[in-house]
């Protein structure tokens, strides 16, 4: 079942990035089944789902026709030069590499770790690597691939055999006006909607129609307030950035051209062509902390060099449909077609779990701090992210019964003495 109403078209075609998150998530009820969708972003930087599916299961063949139906409904594929970004799904890769020749395809880097930390381990290897996932110039990327290099020759062969192109920023393209290295866009929408899916097919459907109608309410009664000509999320980034442009000065080489540096860098700055060789400005639209500078140099605002995606009027275009309430299922007007068939179960073994599965390294509640703000440390085991209440080992660290395995082979050893 393919889903997607006018106003998320209508949204999607009126101002969002052409910049597509895809992923899926289980369903869970008695049949199972896996929900498919598409999520973009809007000129906040917000999530803005565009389309779902139901499926029987998250295969090749069910990719392939999500995403024709998807590129059918759109039909703009070729003007809004799609890029796609999914948490590296071996079913998914190929249906990309089937229907979409020159669509970009990036991978989310948490899920890229997340299968490098299990054969290479350390903090300083999770550093290095993030490090080159951040470089905007490839001369930036080649010196942290080759520090890895020096620190693991395994790592770096690991990460060498991933296109640049799928997760750094120095190999992006500026067409989705977006540097975002993880598939944050699709993991929002999946806790947006986690209370329905235990429902229902058509009963979940129908939540998630609600879910979406407030949403949209919601986002066009807010920015009627908003006196801003940026959104506010940009508005808020663009402020640090002035903020971080202090160090540098602006020396003037042409016509609208400026080489702007500081004690330890260089960059060159193009106010035409909206420029700069660091890179960041032409993958955001937004100008970087260099430009910034040759922009009050040439006594101008930073806000008229953004890109017209982040303007309020773009926002306000894209949340201008109202999607419409529907009546209760008592009142649907009957089509005369046949039942449908019921579905094929495909329901493991143990009860359906209700959260997601946390990395081993994850801490069990990351957001937890005390009174003065400050992470909860516990006082037996002096791990973050729990009490001394809630700690499930002893004061060594154990669990209840590895101290008593432990406290019996002492005493045995001692040959049934107890201990003084």
């Amino acid at each position: 079942m393919y889903v997607r109403f006018n106003a998320q078209k209508v949204g999607f075609l009126g101002g969002c990035k052409s910049f597509i998150g895809l992923d899926g998530c289980h369903i869970k009820h008695r049949f199972g089944g896996q929900i498919l969708y598409a999520t973009a972003k809007d000129a906040n930087d917000n999530i803005f789902p565009v389309a779902m599916a139901v499926v029987e299961q998250e295969t090749k063949e069910s990719w392939i026709w999500f995403l024709e139906i998807f590129a059918d409904d759109i039909r703009r594929l070729e003007e809004f030069q799609l890029v796609f970004i999914s948490n590296r799904q071996k079913e998914l890769i190929p249906a990309i590499e089937t229907l979409f020749l020159i669509v970009e395809h990036k991978y989310c880097v948490k899920h890229i770790y997340n299968n490098f930390k299990v054969d290479h381990k350390g903090l300083e290897l999770k550093d290095a690597l993030w490090r080159c996932a951040v470089a905007t110039i490839v001369r930036e990327f080649e010196r942290c691939m080759q520090y890895i290099r020096d620190l693991d020759e395994k790592a770096y062969e690991y990460l060498a055999n991933i296109a640049p192109a799928q997760w750094t920023r120095s190999h992006f393209t500026p067409r989705a006006l977006t540097d975002c290295l993880v598939n944050n866009l699709s993991e929002s929408f999946n806790a947006m909607i986690l209370k329905s899916r235990d429902k229902p097919i058509l009963v979940m459907l129908e939540w998630i129609g609600v879910r979406l109608m407030t949403r949209y309410y919601t986002k066009r009664e807010g920015i009627q307030k908003y006196a801003g000509k940026l959104c506010s999320s940009i508005q808020d980034r663009l402020e640090k950035l002035k903020v971080e442009s202090k160090p540098f000065s602006a020396t003037p080489a042409g016509s609208f051209l400026y080489e702007v540096g500081s004690q330890y860098e260089r960059h060159v700055v193009d106010l035409v062509k909206k420029t700069c060789n660091c890179r960041s400005w032409d993958l955001n639209g937004i100008p970087c902390k260099h430009a910034i500078t040759t922009i009050y140099t040439n006594i101008e605002k930073p806000e008229d060099y953004t890109h017209s995606c982040y303007f309020k009027e773009t926002y306000m275009e894209i949340h201008k449909e109202v999607l419409p309430p529907m009546p209760g299922q008592s009142e649907w007007v009957e089509t005369g077609q046949p039942a449908p068939l019921a579905p094929h179960i495909y329901k493991p073994p143990g009860r359906p779990p209700k959260q997601r599965k946390r990395a081993s390294d994850e801490p069990r509640n990351p957001y937890k701090v005390s009174r003065l703000n400050r992470p909860v440390r516990c006082g037996k085991c002096k791990k973050e992210g729990h009490n001394s209440r809630g700690c499930k080992a002893g004061i060594t660290g154990e669990t209840p019964w590895q101290r008593r395995q432990r406290l019996q082979k002492e005493k045995a050893a001692r040959g049934g003495v107890p201990a003084p």
